[in-house]
């Protein structure tokens, strides 16, 4: 059974799995149950090969959330992986808060998506074991992701 601890660092992060902005060494960190102090939030350059960093992040948020579910199911009662997952989302949270304001539109919807899709997967799994009722918190995770809490438009104060 899921810990009321995950429980609620899912349904309070909604945007968890995009604050892991390196996600091959966070989903590397996840599957070998490693504890690690912290993860730095994301700050290198892409090369000029290289998709930018909103691509970055959007294609990110499938390959961390695999590594979460695999979690999910198999061993989510470890103190360790409790652990992870809070430092991972706790080190991460103000650099993606930023890089919000700097996305184009078409970006926060695909981001959006994404993570409605994923969570929803999630929430089944809590769902099917009795711990959460997955449509209340899908409306809430969509309620949120652009609430004042994670999300600050520029325009926003000076229109008030």
């Amino acid at each position: 059974m899921c810990s009321p601890h995950i429980k609620q660092l899912i349904k309070d992060n909604t945007i968890l799995v995009t604050e892991l902005m390196d996600s091959n060494f966070a989903y590397t960190q996840l599957r070998s149950n490693i504890q690690i102090d912290n993860i730095a939030p994301f700050t290198d350059t892409p090369k000029a090969s290289e998709p930018s960093i909103p691509v970055r992040l959007v294609n990110n948020i499938h390959k961390t959330f695999m590594g979460i579910l695999d979690l999910l199911k198999a061993n989510v009662h470890l103190p360790e992986d409790r652990e992870i997952i809070e430092k991972a989302a706790n080190g991460n949270i103000n650099y993606l808060t930023n890089m919000l304001d700097e996305m184009p539109s078409f970006v926060k919807e695909q981001m959006d998506n994404a993570i409605l899709i994923d969570y929803e997967k999630v929430l089944r799994i809590l769902e099917n074991r009795g711990d959460m009722p997955t449509r209340r918190n899908l409306i809430l995770l969509k309620s949120k992701i652009y609430s004042e809490q994670s999300y600050h438009h520029p325009n926003t104060e000076a229109s008030k």
